[in-house]
């Protein structure tokens, strides 16, 4: 069953590169491995960097790496913290692009913000005074309709009038005609009675009769005038009623059009508030997220910048130290030369080599 990338792994191709005379990177220790992601190769890098000053210092193996060894690891060293300086340089650079970009983006999304908000303002103003207007249309148009209703109600009431006079004058005329008939039939009875004991006042009767027929006939005469007149009050008093309602009709239709009007226009003036509303709670989420980004990026930049200080003190005690080893060997040699030089050397005749004999005695 694999298993993932250990540190100890990283650590043992580290070194094999080392004694190889090659820098350890993440790739090169990828391709020696074989195996492993620079996200777990690389935090385990960052460890054996920051540990070697002191392996190299551990017993053994500080004093006694040969010279060449030691130059070779200091080279690699310096040139690890070249390319680690390089690499801290190009992702701070990066991110600071990045971080500009995200302040550009957030001042251009601000911008455009604050046009919709005036844009969306002035929308809201307009809906209002269009809100005002219908309104004041509306005022008037029902001022209109109940003073057409109170026209409306006064010409029903004189129809109504006019209705009862006409019935009232139909009631008279079949009253007057049934009395006339009635004298009639009275006359005609008296006549047929009378007839032969009134034969010489035949004409009298019948001129009596004349005169009853021409007044029946002007009663009658004038009970159709005014029937007549009566019939063309109604008409007239019906088509002004029927005008009225009509008038009244598309009162109501206009002012019911001003209602929904102005039910459209709150609707869509809610509509705006709420989309307005929206756009500013996702504009200051947006502005929270790149605030918070921008906070994290900043921190992870201040931890880089710990690190480097903390590896360049490493690398500065590194120095300090191989420069003390390196003073502290030469002053060995010395000693050691000094004492080879101070130590008495007798020849085969008991002389001092450091102090010959006199030539005659040689």
């Amino acid at each position: 069953m694999a298993t993932g990338i250990q540190e100890s792994d990283v650590w043992a191709a580290a070194d094999a590169l080392l004694k190889a005379g090659e820098q350890p990177t993440i790739e090169r220790i990828r391709l020696h491995l074989g195996r492993g992601s620079p996200n777990t190769v690389g935090p385990h890098l960052k460890a054996w960097f920051r540990g070697l000053s002191k392996r190299l210092d551990a017993p053994g193996q500080g004093s006694g790496l040969p010279e060449p060894v030691a130059r070779l690891a200091s080279q690699l060293w310096d040139n690890a913290l070249e390319a680690a300086r390089a690499e801290w340089a190009a992702g701070v650079a990066v991110e600071r692009e990045a971080l500009a970009q995200a302040q550009d983006a957030l001042r251009t999304e601000q911008e455009a913000f604050a046009h919709e908000k005036a844009r969306v303002d002035a929308r809201e103003a307009d809906l209002e005074d269009g809100i005002r207007a219908a309104r004041a249309q509306a005022a008037g148009a029902e001022d209109r309709a109940r003073a057409l209703e109170v026209q409306l109600r006064e010409s029903i009431r004189i129809i109504d009038t006019l209705r009862g006079k006409l019935e009232q004058s139909q009631l008279n005329e079949r009253d007057t005609q049934q009395a006339l008939r009635q004298a009639v039939a009275e006359h005609q009875a008296a006549l047929a009675a009378t007839q032969e004991r009134h034969a010489t006042h035949e004409r009298r009767w019948l001129g009596d009769l004349d005169a009853q027929r021409q007044l029946v006939k002007k009663a009658q005469e004038s009970l159709e005038q005014q029937r007549k007149t009566a019939l063309r009050d109604a008409a007239t008093q019906a088509e002004r009623l029927g005008a009225l309602q009509s008038e009244r009709d598309q009162l109501a239709r206009d002012a019911a059009d001003a209602q929904a009007r102005i039910q459209h226009q709150a609707a869509e003036l809610q509509a705006v508030r709420e989309g307005h509303a929206a756009a500013q709670a996702s504009l200051q989420q947006r502005g929270d997220d790149l605030a918070a980004r921008i906070h994290e990026q900043q921190t992870q930049l201040q931890t880089k910048d710990r690190q480097i200080e903390l590896l360049m003190q490493a690398v500065g005690r590194y120095q300090q130290e191989s420069e003390d080893r390196a003073a502290l060997r030469q002053g060995s040699g010395k000693r050691a030369d000094a004492s080879a030089g101070e130590a008495p050397a007798a020849d085969a005749g008991g002389n001092d080599r450091n102090h010959p004999a006199p030539a005659g005695k040689r």
